[in-house]
């Protein structure tokens, strides 16, 4: 009777080890899981691999950037390209922000070079490029802004108003 006791103890024991392993296995794949989405989300905020470039932005509850300032250009130290908030996608050569203002014309795009609505060099870009981002390398002051096709997977400079009562 104590042998089969015993036994019934140590299958028990048995039992409850791989009862626990199995809970922890689901418990980690379940985080893993977790992590996928996040890893997923951040991905698709940080290339904007989207066609619509402003969509993301949009649904954290902001848009694009407006760069109002040279402090607010200033404050872009990479040297990696951004998508900006900037268009001319209705009438070619009118540069309108997401929220529809006109680009101020002491602003300005880029250099003696852009903006220029390259077609491509086969002309696979029959639209041309439409839609400004941010490029800072040794270009100064403001002119680091460049027209580009609107499809490309550039990442995204997002802005929202603040919830902060002043």
């Amino acid at each position: 009777v104590r042998l089969i006791l015993l036994l019934l103890c140590i299958l028990l024991m048995a039992v409850l080890i791989m009862l626990s392993f199995q809970c922890t296995h689901v418990l980690f794949l379940k985080k893993l899981e977790d992590l996928q989405q996040v890893h997923n989300a951040l991905n698709e905020n940080l290339t904007g691999k989207t066609l619509k470039r402003n969509n993301a932005c949009i649904s954290d509850g902001g848009h694009l950037v407006i760069i109002n300032s040279r402090d607010e250009q200033f404050l872009i130290k990479t040297e990696e390209s951004f998508w900006i908030g900037l268009t001319d996608e209705k009438i070619e050569d009118q540069w309108l922000w997401v929220d529809n203002t006109n680009l101020c014309k002491d602003k300005g795009i880029s250099s003696f070079t852009e903006p220029d609505n390259w077609k491509g060099f086969g002309g696979e870009y029959p639209s041309g490029e439409d839609c400004a981002h941010i490029h800072k390398n040794s270009i100064q002051d403001l002119k680091s802004w460049f027209d580009a096709v609107c499809n490309k997977a550039l990442r995204r400079i997002c802005e929202t108003r603040s919830s902060r009562q002043t």
